[in-house]
């Protein structure tokens, strides 16, 4: 698992690559942790371009954020994701509430 992020126009980008998996969700969350409670950052954006795989427990750990990120009145987003991780968002019906977007750059203009 490699993490890395950015900050552009007020929002975090972080770039995941590898699988989030219940294996690695802690790692993750102790990553973004920062970003979370940082207050002048708006919006946190999550490219998952590089992720291969996410299983229930990186499902769950999206719909944490997203849930944090909304009472706050900031925004989340996740983009740039593979057909078939995209699709697991699909069949859990998580695409119909989490933003996501085929590149980052329309992630960024979101907000």
């Amino acid at each position: 698992m490699k993490l890395s992020h950015y900050e552009k126009n007020g929002a975090c980008v972080v770039v995941v690559e590898g699988d989030i998996i219940s294996e690695t969700v802690e790692q993750v969350e102790k990553y973004i942790e920062p970003f979370l409670t940082n207050q002048s950052i708006k919006a946190l954006i999550l490219n998952g371009e590089k992720i291969d795989y996410i299983d229930s427990s990186g499902l769950g750990f999206f719909v944490k954020i997203f849930k944090k990120l909304k009472e706050e009145e900031r925004s989340f987003a996740l983009c740039d994701l593979e057909m078939e991780v995209r699709e697991m968002f699909g069949m859990a019906n998580l695409d119909k509430f989490l933003n996501i977007y085929s590149t980052e750059h329309e992630a960024l203009n979101s907000f």
